[in-house]
């Protein structure tokens, strides 16, 4: 697409990163959608199997590719590089393991259109495994209320993040922020919920790919440290009282890292635990669980417990 054609509505954005098995297939769910106005902004985060050959080889056949490609920087550096370059008044997010239904770009641009209030919209999406077998289906809360109640009482964010679609202005003023690894979009969807509307649609308009590089299935406890923050950042900038939601993830986190052998960090959300809910035990239990793991453990092998994870 000439850069002084007409900025089309919609850019799609998918940072890509060793997705080759799977990355023809997610494309062509872009390329084939019912809504067709828009251009696809793919970022090749310097990956080092195929995946950049097969970005070319769309983009040879499709002038609304455009393919990026920069050194390794990370999914965050990525994405607001990609920002940087979408033209579109809209922005979708893709990811190069997924497949976007085909009526995916013509619902979520239908609701944005009709509600000028609502900045950020999500869908559904059914959860396939590595041959692309449905497993199972992921629902988020519908209403703003609801989602912004489940991302701080839970810890979960409230949208699925491959399903958005979100107003550009949106992304320029308020981009990815690097300081919550492998928990990006649970601190930024926070973030956009306290200056626009989040909703859902209740469609399932993504086929979600569940496979062993996933966080699902990898960084659980980088990702459970990240959700801590990020919720302790949301806490101060509302002048919020979370601690029994901040003890609950303190909690979590300290027992992913203790599987992980990350002794340190486990004990330090332990005694984050301990600390916002001090009534409780199980910050306690989580900080033993932390040290004893250690000993029959990791000291034999040479860790140390004041290590940074």
């Amino acid at each position: 697409m000439s850069p002084l054609s007409n900025p089309p509505p919609v850019s799609v954005l998918m940072p890509v990163y060793n997705c080759e098995p799977y990355l023809d297939e997610a494309v062509r769910s872009i390329r084939g959608q019912t809504f067709s106005d828009f251009e696809f902004v793919i970022v090749n985060d310097g990956s080092t199997d195929g995946s950049l050959a097969t970005l070319r080889r769309h983009a040879a056949e499709d002038p609304r590719i455009v393919v990026i490609d920069r050194p390794n920087g990370g999914i965050v550096a990525a994405l607001n590089a990609g920002v940087a370059q979408c033209r579109g008044a809209l922005i979708a997010r893709m990811d190069g393991d997924d497949i976007a239904l085909p009526e995916r770009l013509a619902l979520s641009k239908q609701l944005l259109d009709a509600r000028p209030e609502v900045g950020v919209v999500g869908t559904a999406a059914v959860v396939v495994d590595e041959q692309g077998v449905p497993c199972d289906e992921l629902r988020r809360p519908l209403s703003h209320a609801d989602i912004d109640r489940c991302a701080t009482q839970t810890g979960w964010c409230g949208v699925l993040h491959p399903t958005v679609m979100v107003r550009a202005s949106l992304l320029h003023q308020h981009p990815y922020d690097d300081r919550y690894p492998s928990a990006e979009d649970y601190d930024l969807f926070l973030r956009l919920s306290e200056v626009t509307v989040v909703e859902n649609l209740p469609e399932a308009l993504l086929l979600y790919r569940r496979h062993g590089n996933s966080i699902c299935g990898s960084r659980q406890a980088e990702q459970a440290a990240s959700v801590f923050r990020a919720l302790q950042a949301t806490a101060k900038r509302r002048g919020a009282k979370m601690n029994q939601e901040l003890a609950q993830l303190a909690y979590r986190a300290s027992w992913l890292a203790r599987d992980e052998k990350r002794y340190s960090q486990a004990v330090r959300f332990g005694l984050a635990a301990s600390r916002y809910r001090p009534m409780s035990s199980y910050g306690a239990r989580a900080t033993v669980s932390a040290v004893a793991a250690f000993f029959r453990g990791g000291f034999s092998r040479g860790a140390r417990l004041g290590e940074s994870p």
